[in-house]
């Protein structure tokens, strides 16, 4: 709280007489008390008003300088989390904590609509530890799953949205992570060939 020797100072914006300090007033530095003609509350509001009306716009300019510095961002973005790497998992601990039931309500609604997606990377990051060659897409699986017509690659069965996709010759012996290896499956083939080798998984189905 302000002494009596502090001077007053009116805001030209909310008209109220406020002490005359930074604490209340930003500065400003070609004022001749250093201060800025309105307080900081309005100043705040002004620039919410001025953001809000303007957002669109803003997330433009920034979109844009940040696709012609994208290589300082990034460095200056890993800067940062390098230099406040525990207060950052800290905030995060608390904010999941929080909001548990949000997080998880949002990661089952994510997982059931990116499901491909997340079938796709699990099978690249099993490539990438396997060091197999290749990798593929979503889009890959689908035009794989036309194909094939919705059946099974090694039993014919119609599998719906309850299929598997299997490499054709496994990673575990030497075959590639490409759309080339890939087929469609159901999940009994898929779990009962595991990682036989597909001659040898014909033979069990004959």
């Amino acid at each position: 709280m302000a002494n009596r020797t502090t001077p007053l100072k009116t805001c030209t914006k909310c008209g109220r007489e406020l002490p005359a300090t930074v604490g209340f007033f930003p500065r400003d530095a070609t004022k001749r008390d250093g201060l800025r003609s309105h307080c900081r509350e309005c100043d705040a509001a002004r620039h919410t008003a001025y953001y809000a009306a303007h957002r669109e716009e803003k997330r433009a300019q920034r979109a844009t300088r940040y696709a012609a510095h994208s290589e300082e961002e990034r460095a200056r973005h890993a800067a940062y989390r390098a230099a406040h790497c525990e207060e950052l998992r800290a905030y995060m601990v608390a904010y999941n904590a929080a909001h548990r039931e949000e997080r998880c309500a949002y990661a089952a609604a994510y997982r059931a609509a990116h499901l491909e997606e997340r079938r796709v990377q699990s099978h690249n990051h099993r490539a990438r530890v396997a060091s197999a060659p290749g990798t593929h897409t979503a889009a890959d699986v689908a035009a794989q799953y036309e194909r094939q017509r919705g059946r099974c690659y090694w039993c014919s069965t119609k599998v719906g949205e309850a299929y598997h996709v299997d490499h054709v010759i496994p990673l575990s012996k030497g075959g590639g992570n490409g759309p080339e290896n890939l087929v469609i499956a159901c999940p009994a083939c898929n779990q009962k060939k595991h990682a036989k080798h597909p001659m040898d998984f014909a033979g069990i189905l004959c």
